[in-house]
């Protein structure tokens, strides 16, 4: 078993479990290489030495890997990774929403929409006042002031409409 086991490049105990599992058998009390190469490779999963290598290798020198490949993104890791950060996500913008933090889109629209209504109103309506407020000016002077607020509202509406 020794000689078969420094012919496989595998421990001695490797082999006596190989025996005891039956993945190979013995002629007699030794064993015969051709037949237990045969019965190795027949009855022993292919990933299982190779997997001890690797983990033999990664424990003799830890360092980081020169390639990692990237995740396929139709596995069902990469779908599981997706639907968990979407999950996170979803969680984090309730919380955000019960604390106060983010607001309604439609409403805070419509809210503004009608702040900037009643401003417009309010800032027409300045002539009026200037009318009530001082009878001695005249009409024209009225008007003037009336254009002047218009341009001023045109140049923002046009300035928010640019942005």
């Amino acid at each position: 078993m020794r000689e078969y086991a420094k012919h496989r490049g595998v421990t001695v105990e490797a082999v006596s479990k190989a025996v005891k599992t039956k993945r190979i058998s013995l002629t007699g009390k030794k064993v015969d290489v051709a037949r237990a190469d045969a019965q190795w490779s027949a009855n022993t999963q292919p990933g299982q030495r190779a997997a001890k290598q690797r983990r033999k290798a990664a424990s003799k020198r830890p360092q980081a890997p020169l390639y990692v490949p990237e995740p396929d993104p139709n596995s069902y890791a990469s779908a599981r990774a997706r639907r968990e950060q979407t999950m996170a996500d979803l969680a984090r913008l309730d919380f955000e929403k019960k604390a106060g933090i983010l607001i309604n889109a439609e409403e805070a629209k419509a809210e503004w929409f009608k702040l900037i209504t009643e401003a417009k109103t309010r800032l027409l309506g300045v002539a009026a006042k200037c009318r009530n407020q001082c009878p001695s000016l005249s009409p024209i002077d009225i008007s003037i002031i009336e254009g002047l607020i218009r341009e001023e509202l045109e140049e923002l509406a046009n300035a928010t409409a640019v942005a």
